[in-house]
C-alpha cells in the first residue's frame, strides 16, 4: 500500500502544469479586479436595503455580460433625506437613490438600478481613460 501511495505521489509531481490564464485586471471596472468575477457584494444595513440587493441581484444576473463585472451595493443612513442606496463598480457609482418605504416602489427602485447600472456602465467603457498611458501597462 505504501509503495502504491509513493507511486501516485511521484507521477503527481511529474504531473505536466498548465501556466494560469492571465486576466486583464481593470480595477477601475471591478473587472477581476479580486479574482472573482460576478460577484455582487451586500453592504446594506436595514431590511428594505437588504430587499433592495435580492432585487437588485435577481435582475442584475439576467443582464448578458453581468458576470464580467463585480459590484458593490450599499446603503448609508440619512434622517435628512432616507436612507441612499448606491452601486459601485470599482470605486464608481453607477446607480444612486433613496429607499421607499412601500414594497412596490422599492421594485420599481430596483429595476431602475439595473438598468441605470448597466447604461452607465456601458458609457464608462465608452469614455476615453485619463490615464491611457498607464492602462497600456496593466495586465
Amino acid at each position: 500500500m505504501l509503495i502504491f501511495v509513493l507511486m501516485m505521489v511521484s507521477l503527481s509531481a511529474h504531473a505536466e502544469t498548465k501556466p494560469a490564464p492571465t486576466i486583464r485586471l481593470n480595477r477601475d471596472l471591478g473587472e477581476a479586479g479580486d479574482g472573482i468575477l460576478g460577484l455582487v457584494v451586500n453592504q446594506t444595513i436595514s431590511t428594505n436595503g437588504y430587499e433592495f440587493y435580492r432585487m437588485f441581484y435577481l435582475l442584475w444576473s439576467e443582464k448578458p455580460d453581468s458576470l464580467k463585472y463585480s459590484l458593490n451595493v450599499q446603503e448609508k443612513l440619512s434622517k435628512q433625506r432616507g436612507n441612499q442606496v448606491n452601486v459601485y463598480v470599482g470605486q464608481k457609482v453607477l446607480f444612486s437613490g433613496v429607499l421607499p418605504l412601500k414594497y412596490e416602489q422599492l421594485k420599481e427602485l430596483s429595476a431602475k438600478a439595473a438598468e441605470e447600472t448597466q447604461s452607465n456602465l456601458v458609457m464608462l467603457l465608452l469614455e476615453p481613460s485619463k490615464d491611457a498611458d498607464i492602462d497600456a501597462d496593466q495586465v
